[in-house]
């Protein structure tokens, strides 16, 4: 994975109004959070799924250490799990990395289990003697590390870099060779909510599992070009029948998707994903309008195009998925009622979302940086009875 910067996904919102109105979004509860050695950026940090635990990427400041001849970024980068309530922090047995790629693209895909007993992390897959993983050198495998015990479970296959989905009870394992465009999938069901002693099996599908729907029955797979511009495959794939669903309109100059996961609606019906909005195959990769598509699965067809929008997480009541656009502005939006709330009153940038909590950085009341956990609140008439938070 390459690494990217995201000015233009980090949501840095000014205050517009005195007060949010009726019909807007808006954020509640914040709690601020004492965070050691972390940056705010899209997907360097995640909650899990019942909002106990954080999971974050902190970067320490460090030389280069003496006979080590690896890739060096001038920091370490570890992986922090962060307990909401207590504030109590375990570092994960997870490299060092010397950079955070990985980690981002780790976190962008939820790693915590659905019911968040578990959370996946990456592992040397040799003795990596130095205690520093060198993402450009060495092999990774996927670990799963358990909460109540502290322990981890290596999970095959190895490479240079291996793509994690899941969703409920099906975890991807994904494998890409840039060099033969060749992609292999592995599928693991877990057994009493153990990956590690799961099943494994190989997809008959080519290329990077990106996403698993809630139900764990769909995967989004996303085939990349060889060389930038050729064509690149984009579909859904059915997991117990192993069979190609349905395939997805993608532009061939899209080079977004790794920085961007999809997003799958909580009721699992909408795959949000971005992609190039120009039908002209003569736009460039620059000219090109940059948002976000919305698959609808039932129907089998597009059912949004969100020109200038990113998908960040879920939001809210059922298939409220919101959205962060490069333009400077927060929306909430519904697909299934084709409705979009925009959120208002905001100081400072959200940097994720998930399950109707975001994460955001602003200035504390002494002018310093501070990272906060809140709640993202739609107008009562928007959330459909039986769906409230």
């Amino acid at each position: 994975m390459k690494h990217v910067q995201f000015p233009a996904a980090i949501l840095a919102i000014s205050m517009t109004a005195a007060f949010a109105l009726a019909d807007e979004a808006k954020l509640a509860n914040e709690k601020p959070l004492r965070l050691t050695g972390f940056r705010a950026a899209p997907n360097a940090a995640c909650l899990s799924p019942d909002g106990r635990m954080m999971l974050y990427i902190r970067r320490e400041e460090a030389d280069k250490p003496k006979g080590y001849a690896g890739s060096w970024s001038g920091s370490l980068c570890r992986l922090v799990l962060h307990e909401i309530r207590t504030g109590k922090e375990t570092v994960l047995p997870s490299g060092p990395f010397t950079w955070a790629d990985p980690l981002q693209m780790l976190l962008s895909r939820q790693p915590f289990d659905a019911k968040a007993r578990t959370v996946l992390m990456y592992v040397s897959a040799g003795d990596n003697d130095d205690g520093i993983h060198d993402l450009r050198a060495e092999a990774m495998r996927v670990g799963v590390y358990t909460l109540a015990t502290g322990r981890t479970a290596k999970l095959k296959p190895e490479g240079p870099i291996v793509f994690p989905a899941q969703g409920r009870d099906m975890l991807l394992l994904s494998l890409w060779d840039k060099r033969e465009g060749v992609g292999t999938v592995e599928c693991v069901q877990a057994k009493g909510g153990d990956w590690a002693a799961g099943k494994m099996r190989t997809l008959g599908a080519s290329g990077i599992g990106m996403a698993v729907s809630p139900a764990g029955t769909v995967a989004a797979v996303w085939k990349p070009p060889i060389k930038r511009g050729q064509t690149q495959e984009w579909f859904l794939f059915d997991l117990k029948s192993d069979t190609r669903l349905a395939d997805m309109p993608i532009s061939s100059q899209n080079t977004h998707m790794d920085d961007f996961p999809p997003v799958w609606s909580s009721d699992g019906r909408f795959l949000y994903y971005v992609d190039n909005l120009d039908a002209s195959a003569a736009a460039t990769r620059r000219s090109a309008r940059k948002g976000t598509r919305v698959w609808d699965v039932q129907a089998g067809k597009q059912a949004a195009e969100l020109a200038g929008l990113v998908p960040m997480g879920t939001g809210p009541g059922g298939t409220v998925v919101l959205m962060g656009p490069g333009g400077g502005t927060v929306t909430v939006h519904d697909a299934a009622g084709a409705r979009q709330w925009s959120v208002e009153g905001l100081e400072g940038r959200i940097f994720w979302a998930g399950g109707g909590e975001v994460l955001l950085e602003r200035k504390t009341e002494d002018g310093q940086k501070g990272v906060f956990l809140a709640d993202l609140v739609l107008p009562k008439q928007a959330i459909p009875p039986g769906q409230e938070k």
